[in-house]
């Protein structure tokens, strides 16, 4: 019986954890159209404090290095910030928004993708 209360609660919270994430997609298009760069990064971060756990749980199995990923992009963000080169600052955010994207599609909170190669046409 505790069982079915923790299956219903891990996937209660698995919802919102998704429902949090769509508003943190739908925030970050809406300050990207503004052209807020610093928004964006904040935005980015926000999302990465919801995969985190996901990242780490993923970095378990074999050749998985998402927080190593993330830890040097940050790195990438914070040094091309400091030395205003706005070129690099801003494929380092695009390259974190591709990671995060991959860290939620991986962690089974992603959108649902079939490869129409394995339809069977007869």
């Amino acid at each position: 019986m505790a069982d079915d209360k923790d299956l219903g609660a891990e996937y209660n919270e698995s919802l919102l954890k998704i429902g949090r994430l769509n508003n943190h997609w739908i925030a970050l298009a809406k300050i990207r159209e503004d052209g807020e760069l610093g928004k964006v990064k904040g935005k980015l971060d926000s999302i990465e404090l919801e995969l985190i756990f996901n990242a780490e749980k993923l970095d378990k199995k074999p050749n998985n290095n998402y927080v190593e990923q993330l830890e040097e992009i940050n790195d990438k963000l914070e040094s091309s910030a400091k030395t205003k080169r706005i070129i690099q600052f801003f494929k380092a955010l695009k390259e974190k928004e591709k990671l995060l994207r991959e860290i939620q599609q991986q962690s089974g909170m992603g959108s649902k993708f079939k490869d129409s190669s394995e339809d069977e046409w007869e």
